[in-house]
């Protein structure tokens, strides 16, 4: 996820909207679409070349196969959020007015151009993640809403204050509840 920032902020409204893509998404965006160009490329090769037929064709796409597993265990399995990231802007706008959550997507490419609308009324609390390392807190925090049906919505990811801001100021304006939760990870054993 893009780091958010927020473009607005009063009493009855909030709007975050995506920060700039890093270089270092570009750079794993086009390696990603290079390596998946290269599995399909061997793929549709094997199937329309006629000296591959039979067992040379399940080898091939054998081959495709698990290459493209590897590629997913490695970090590939990251390619559609990176992609997303390089291909859709999002906005989010919490109106206490509208008494709902506006998440718009906007894109070069008008078929992944989408708007999705939460009413207050649906939102069961505001969820401010924070990862703890060891025990103690990191300076990364998240900040999502939880719904009474359906999947949590991650409306920020990012630093420890401007998360905490954004949770106080939600449930401001919602009048939901908020909750931390604990995301717990352990350090490398040296």
């Amino acid at each position: 996820m893009r780091p958010r920032k927020i473009k607005e902020a009063t009493n009855d409204r909030i709007v975050l909207v995506d920060g700039t893509v890093t270089p270092k998404c570009i750079f794993w965006s086009l390696v990603l679409i290079a390596v998946a160009s290269f599995f399909l490329l061997c793929l549709v090769s094997g199937l329309t070349e006629p000296e591959y037929s039979g067992e040379r064709l399940e080898q091939l796409i054998f081959f495709v196969f698990v290459y493209g597993f590897m590629f997913m265990c490695c970090g590939g399995g990251r390619s559609p959020g990176v992609l997303h990231d390089l291909l859709i802007k999002e906005s989010v706008v919490i109106d206490r007015n509208l008494q709902s959550v506006v998440i718009e997507g906007d894109s070069f490419i008008k078929y992944l151009e989408s708007t999705k609308k939460i009413r207050f009324s649906d939102i069961e609390y505001i969820e401010v993640t924070i990862d703890a390392l060891d025990g103690r807190a990191t300076g990364h925090r998240d900040v999502r809403l939880i719904p009474f049906h359906g999947t949590d919505v991650k409306i920020y990811d990012g630093d420890c204050e401007t998360a905490e801001k954004i949770g106080k100021k939600i449930h401001d304006i919602t009048g939901k509840p908020s909750s931390h939760k604990k995301h717990h990870r352990a350090s490398n054993p040296s």
